[in-house]
């Protein structure tokens, strides 16, 4: 437990400055409240031609939920620190499936830490709370709440007015009320190093390296399926910013992983990842964003390792008025399953998933957003068990304070 003192101690520091916050005066206070409806016609992400009424006791695996959201945020600004909290409490309520209602509680707190105007930094620590996505879930019939925590350190000292030196380290953990595919809940623990070079047009470079430790949790090491109660990761980075003109910027990033079993060294992988991305302003009304990723995550199961996907990605937005706005997003990815633990072949598992959606927005007032969207996710495969097609529908209001 000695590697975390250091995460407890900075949450002892977050504490303190929200405290701070709380004796002095409010800068900013928001109250919001949101009300959403959404329908998809396969909730449980099922085959074509699934024998539903077995698999759900329903003829349908479509559903309607409701999704109510309260929140609040507070921004606060005293010398060189800032302070910000968001809490939200979002209740999901099923029309046919009401064993998957459950209330949720998120939260986000940052505290924009500076000594000096040139070394500064955040400590920031968030909980997610969701419905896990279907789709790679042992038994689809129960639902499965997904907690994830996040703590995080980070340090900047601007050398001069081009060079920066990072670093920090991050404390995170998920867990899954229902056993997934490929995916154990786990703890890690990284740390990370690098330096950051700015240039007088707005671009930037940066290189870094990151180093993982972490546990499965509620796992037991097990010769049999060579499955590790533990992992080790490094990761070198290198990312560039290039802003062209006023109007368009582009983003790259190159990573090479290593990932590392202490016991059962079958588990190891390695690889090349990164990610591109274009954003172009076409007028004072029209955007494009185009964007393209390589990733690679474990996946372990008898005959696969890890999964290595690739991302490409298509969102035009127009303004159709002052407070209008369309967006369409057309996004493709495929994944392939890698490694053979035991020697055997592997899988072979490849998925192609095509996720396609229309959106508007309309904020009728400062206070008041209503917005509506229509989606379709179609996934194909060579292994017909892991196909599915989706029609989803979204109609929301937010109101703020």
């Amino acid at each position: 437990m000695h590697r975390y003192r250091i995460i407890n101690h900075c949450m002892a520091s977050l504490a303190l400055a929200a405290g701070a916050v709380s004796a002095q005066e409010v800068d900013l206070f928001k109250f919001k409240a949101a009300y959403n409806l959404h329908s998809d016609s396969n909730i449980f992400r099922l085959p074509d031609g699934s024998d539903f009424y077995s698999l759900t006791g329903r003829s349908s695996a479509s559903e309607r939920i409701g999704i109510a959201n309260l929140g609040m945020s507070i921004q606060r600004a005293f010398g060189l620190q800032r302070v910000e909290a968001d809490f939200n409490v979002v209740d999901y309520r099923h029309e046919n499936f009401d064993r998957l209602n459950f209330t949720a509680f998120n939260y986000d707190l940052l505290w924009r830490w500076s000594l000096t105007p040139s070394f500064r930094g955040s400590l920031s620590t968030q909980r997610r709370d969701a419905l896990g996505n279907y789709a790679d879930l042992i038994n689809t019939t129960l639902r499965n709440e997904r907690v994830s925590l996040s703590t995080q350190f980070e340090g900047q000292y601007e050398i001069d007015g081009a060079w920066s030196v990072l670093g920090g380290l991050t404390q995170a953990s998920q867990r899954n009320e229902q056993p997934t595919i490929g995916e154990d809940d786990s703890r890690s623990l990284s740390v990370h190093a690098g330096a950051l070079r700015r240039f007088g047009s707005g671009s930037t470079v940066s290189y870094d390296i990151k180093s993982y430790t972490g546990r499965y949790l509620g796992r037991e090491l097990s010769e049999a399926a060579l499955l590790d109660n533990e992992f080790r990761q490094l990761n070198h980075q290198l990312r560039v910013s290039w802003a062209f003109t006023g109007k368009s910027t582009a983003s790259f990033s190159l990573s090479h992983l290593d990932r590392s079993h202490s016991n059962f060294s079958q588990r190891d992988f390695r690889g090349w990842v990164g990610a591109a991305g274009f954003n172009w302003s076409l007028s004072e009304k029209a955007s494009l964003a185009v964007g393209f990723a390589r990733e690679q995550a474990a996946y372990q199961t008898s005959n696969t390792n890890f999964s290595q996907t690739e991302r490409l990605s298509f969102a035009p937005l127009w303004k159709l008025s002052e407070k209008t706005t369309l967006k369409f997003r057309h996004g493709i990815s495929r994944v392939g399953f890698g490694g053979s633990p035991a020697g055997v072949a592997s899988s072979g598992r490849a998925d192609t998933t095509n996720d396609t959606s229309m959106s508007v927005q309309w904020q009728a007032t400062r206070q008041a957003i209503f917005s509506a969207s229509l989606q379709r996710i179609r996934r194909s495969s060579n292994q017909a068990q892991f196909e599915f097609n989706s029609k989803q529908a979204h109609l929301g209001a937010q109101f703020s304070f």
